[in-house]
């Protein structure tokens, strides 16, 4: 049995990595998947020798209603604008899978998380890439921020697709830019915000809060780094409850 077209076209890329190879980059560190070494807050710990076991002979609801509220609480957002994955890697893969066609473009800032490049190219999408360069510390200067508008505005895309802070380079991109983006396109707008708490702690300047103003953004989050929780796999994406429900509807239960 042979792999579908799709398989094809993803084994056929070659995905640029930012691990670099032996010999080279000897000064740098590889930081990219940043386990938190610190662990998880002890209050998490104690409550989960506190946890009494499902039965294992029951699927876990799928809905996990109670987890939604404390997030929706903690971001001051409505439990329907959440959507659960494991981790935000399954999420990022879910994305393209529903909000694209093949031969649609994705304007995609770089260097960026791989799993975003792999997941646009798995559905044979089109990436436009707008670079940032190692001499400048990779900064989002201005004319970055020009290249960025203008790939928008000529190339259309389906799915702008931004990481602040960045992965692998921890630069973080302004709040009031993501608000631009998301103002001149109707693009879908994913900001992938898996380290924002080292920063952010209180979520102030969170894309989440623009989601009273743009109903084209969507943002990804995970408990996998600033809280140390690595091992649970857990991830959510925060949206309008129309994007979030056509997500829900394609993924796994």
């Amino acid at each position: 049995m042979k792999p579908n077209s799709f398989w094809h076209h993803l084994a056929g890329q070659k995905l640029e990595t930012y691990i670099p190879k032996p010999g080279r980059g000897k000064n740098l560190l590889n930081f990219a998947a940043l386990e938190n070494a610190f662990g998880c807050s002890p209050a998490v710990t104690n409550s989960l020798q506190q946890l009494t076991h499902e039965p294992l002979n029951s699927y876990p609801r799928s809905e996990m209603e109670n987890l939604k509220a404390k997030i929706a609480t903690w971001l001051k957002i409505r439990p329907e604008m959440i959507l659960l994955g494991n981790g935000s890697d399954e999420l990022i893969n879910l994305i393209p899978q529903v909000f694209l066609e093949p031969g649609e473009n994705v304007v995609v800032q770089t260097p960026t998380f791989f799993r975003i490049l792999e997941s646009v190219h798995r559905m044979k999408g089109n990436i436009i890439k707008v670079n940032t360069a190692s001499e400048n510390g990779f900064a989002l200067g201005k004319n970055f921020i020009k290249e960025l508008l203008g790939a928008i505005k000529i190339a259309r895309p389906k799915i702008v697709w931004l990481c602040s802070p960045n992965n692998p380079t921890g630069v973080v991109m302004d709040f009031e830019l993501i608000d631009k983006i998301a103002g001149e396109t109707d693009a879908l707008v994913v900001v992938d915000e898996a380290y924002q708490e080292f920063f952010d702690p209180e979520n102030k300047k969170s894309a989440v809060r623009l989601l009273d103003k743009h109903k084209n953004i969507l943002v990804t989050k995970s408990f996998s780094k600033a809280f140390g929780l690595a091992g649970i796999r857990v991830g959510f994406a925060v949206g309008t409850p129309e994007i979030i429900g056509a997500l829900a509807k394609w993924q796994l239960n």
